[in-house]
């Protein structure tokens, strides 16, 4: 897992955020297949990216919709705003989960007998966000808990997808700090800019180093040299200034910025 979360927190729009995870977890946690999911509560609405993408769960899509309310989990998370990983076998034993309408309707035809899940939003009474793994066997308690596990990074992963692409709307047409951040960058050396790059991408420093071919004490002294060079005092402030300057090269690449309010978006632990 702790593998894995190089990919999971590289700084993204949200807009691919959803495959990014699947393909994550899926790697972590056999599956027949796997969805991401946003249930509005309040509408009923319900939308829902399948991977590996397969025509035939959208012809029972209805079906979910209708009996969602026989959903063991999703009436749980909804009842109590608990996101933890829960499987239906947490609930229901195989000859309850039959009788219900939703296996009749839409498990069985799909050849599912267990669903295994978390959330990394809910909003009571409004919205429900997370991710479903489905299987024709049951999940392991060891499967369980390895997602719940996760599940902290993938809110955290989610809250910088949300405020990155924010940021993105709000200040794309910050021109002036995109030129001087261009300016400010161009003044840095070479391997200067190459370790501000590979920050700027969520890479830990011991990450940076196996990347660049260098010591870990070495990525430090780097930093420091770059946080003076552009007056500031955080990584992600650094990487605000490099990414805008990559705009201003780039005119369509994506830049960071300050997430709203000031919450700075959170790069892998370890790092500060």
């Amino acid at each position: 897992m702790l593998e894995e979360l190089t990919d999971l927190y590289a700084l993204a729009p949200v807009e691919v955020f959803p495959n990014r995870v699947l393909a994550l977890v899926q790697r972590l946690i056999g599956s027949d297949a796997a969805s991401y999911n946003e249930i509005e509560v309040s509408t009923g609405a319900l939308h829902v990216l399948v991977d590996p993408k397969d025509d035939v769960y959208d012809s029972f899509t209805l079906a979910f919709a209708t009996f969602i309310h026989e959903h063991p989990v999703i009436a749980y998370v909804e009842s109590t705003g608990d996101g933890s990983a829960r499987t239906i076998s947490d609930f229901l034993s195989p000859t309850e989960f039959h009788r219900l309408a939703l296996h009749g309707e839409f498990f069985r035809p799909l050849g599912i007998e267990d669903q295994l899940s978390t959330t990394f939003q809910v909003a009571r009474g409004q919205r429900i966000l997370g991710i479903a793994l489905n299987r024709s066997g049951i999940f392991s308690e060891s499967e369980r808990l390895l997602l719940d596990a996760l599940r902290p990074h993938l809110v955290i992963a989610h809250q910088n997808a949300v405020r990155y692409s924010r940021a993105l709307s709000r200040c794309a047409a910050d021109e002036s700090f995109a030129a001087d951040s261009n300016t400010a960058v161009d003044r840095l050396t070479d391997r200067q800019r190459d370790v501000l790059g590979a920050v700027s991408r969520g890479c830990t420093n011991c990450q940076v180093a196996m990347e660049l071919g260098i010591s870990i004490r070495t990525v430090k002294k780097h930093l420091e040299h770059i946080f003076e060079q552009l007056d500031v005092q955080t990584r992600i402030g650094a990487a605000r200034i490099y990414l805008a300057g990559s705009q201003s090269r780039d005119q369509r690449q994506w830049w960071n910025v300050v997430g709203d309010a000031g919450h700075e978006l959170v790069f892998a632990p370890g790092d500060h």
